[in-house]
């Protein structure tokens, strides 16, 4: 039997990082995306 991959929830979560994907409709929502993905940047992990 070979060796498996570390499984991703034994990485510590500070090594961890998620990937956020962000959809938006309407042009009052495009002109909020730079502003809300700023806030997503000073979440920890984001």
């Amino acid at each position: 039997m070979e060796p498996k991959a570390p499984c991703p929830a034994a990485v510590p979560s500070e090594e961890r990082k998620f990937r956020v994907l962000v959809g938006v409709t309407g042009s009052v929502a495009a002109l909020k995306l730079p502003l809300l993905v700023s806030k997503l940047l000073d979440v920890p992990g984001v």
